[in-house]
């Protein structure tokens, strides 16, 4: 177990580092996003209020002695606005110092004239530009004591031909303000996340696990039953030989009754291993299928000619019905054979004499459905669910004296299952089992 131990560690510890990486990239997106968009926000409002303060230029510096009265109240209505959403703007004429400043916040008034005149040189300084048809704004950044702010600047000229710098100032600390909560709100839910991420892999790396232990588990079990199913005849072989080489001086013919019992045991052995070697192959996918249209009813009357001596010699009636459509499937002929008489053969050993074993064939719905019914000693219910389980027979007893070795339900359950079908059983005990196997019916093309 410690073995498995480790690899439920690595694989929670696999599961939690990509769920936690999952995580983390979606947090760092969003912080991200959030961070961009709140920049984007704060540059378009300052587009947006600078463009707004072009129209007011023809009566800047002299706003109260205005004589267009719409506009100036236009202008004070615009100022008031700024004073509610903290903004401060500035306009610049060719000197310099500025014709106009309306200040909201503190902030050093030399960044304002920094960027200003870095707008006629070949760096602006700025850390975007965005060209619009009423001209470029150039955005630039500055970090004043504790207040970090952005600037839009603008340049234009009034009606007379003077050169005018419109500048809008955003305090930045509120946004930014909202952006640290969000972080630490971020930061927190990720350490959660983590705890959560390593808990969830912690219960994924279990179901995880339930095949691998359950694999391991029935390994052990097929490892012990094929050593067990293979000791027993050779302890019988053995045991026989060992009273054979007791008697050297007795005759062939006196020694015929322990030499059959060693030569059974060698043919039991032979069919154990084939099985084995036949299943060992399908484990690792290596089986090979011949498919091919296929008449059914013709394999289930070769089928019943080869098995019809053994039903007569134990006493056992055997019937077939065969559906008159005479369907046909897309199989391997020679598996669905060996399923056949496995299904039978197992029928015939679970019945006894006087007995009845039925076979039928009917289509139904794109699919035949071909049922084995006995009138043999019945499964229980305990037991049913376990007949397609390798070495699980029910009656162990019984399946030895009559040469069973526990894997022939379990090779018929993958024939059907590899030719995309369904195998079932119901039973009663003391009134005979019924299998039913379901098979799709051919279809030209497919």
């Amino acid at each position: 177990m410690n073995e498995l131990n480790k690899i439920k560690f690595k694989l929670t510890v696999i599961n939690t580092v990509v769920s936690f990486s999952v995580l983390l990239a979606m947090i760092v997106f969003i912080y991200m996003s959030v961070g961009v968009t709140t920049v984007q926000n704060a540059d378009s409002e300052l587009m947006s209020n600078a463009y707004q303060l072009k129209r007011y230029i023809s009566i800047i510096p002299h706003v109260s002695s205005s004589h267009d009265k719409e506009l100036t109240d236009d202008y004070y209505y615009f100022t008031e606005r700024l004073d509610n959403s903290l903004l401060s703007f500035c306009v610049w004429g060719e000197s310099d110092s500025p014709l106009l400043m309306h200040k909201n916040f503190s902030y050093d008034d030399s960044v304002l004239k920094k960027s200003k005149e870095s707008l006629f040189t070949k760096d602006t300084l700025s850390v975007n530009e965005i060209t619009e048809s009423d001209g470029t704004y150039y955005i630039h950044e500055y970090h004043y004591e504790e207040t970090n702010i952005r600037i839009c600047s603008t340049i234009l000229s009034n009606d007379a031909g003077d050169i005018r710098i419109i500048q809008l100032i955003g305090n930045m600390n509120e946004k930014n303000a909202f952006n640290d909560k969000l972080l630490r709100s971020l930061t927190i839910s990720a350490f959660f996340g983590a705890s959560v991420c390593f808990i969830c892999g912690y219960f994924v790396a279990g179901k995880a696990m339930v095949p691998i232990i359950n694999n391991m588990e029935k390994q052990k079990e097929f490892v012990a039953d094929a050593s067990h199913e293979l000791r027993t005849p050779i302890t019988i072989v053995r045991t026989n030989l060992d009273l054979v080489m007791s008697s050297p001086d007795e005759t062939v013919s006196g020694q015929i009754p322990w030499l059959e019992n060693a030569y059974n045991e060698t043919q039991r052995m032979e069919k154990l291993i084939t099985d084995l070697l036949f299943l060992a192959r399908t484990d690792l996918k290596q089986a090979d299928l011949e498919m091919k249209k296929v008449d059914l009813n013709e394999i289930m009357d070769d089928i019943y000619f080869s098995v019809y001596p053994a039903a007569k010699e134990k006493g056992i009636e055997l019937n077939i019905s065969l559906d008159e459509s005479d369907p046909a499937i897309h199989a391997d002929p020679s598996k669905i054979e060996q399923l056949m008489l496995i299904v039978i053969d197992n029928a015939m050993q679970y019945t006894p004499s006087g007995g009845k074993v039925d076979v039928s064939t009917v289509s139904s719905s794109g699919e035949v459905i071909i049922g084995v019914r006995d009138t043999g000693i019945g499964i229980s219910e305990e037991d049913i669910g376990k007949i397609f389980d390798r070495f699980y027979r029910a009656d162990k007893a019984r399946s030895r004296r009559q040469g069973g070795t526990g894997l022939g339900l379990s090779i018929a359950k993958w024939i059907v299952d590899i030719h995309k079908g369904t195998i079932t059983a119901t039973s009663k005990q003391s009134e005979g089992t019924l299998i039913e196997i379901k098979l799709p019916i051919y279809e030209e093309g497919v």
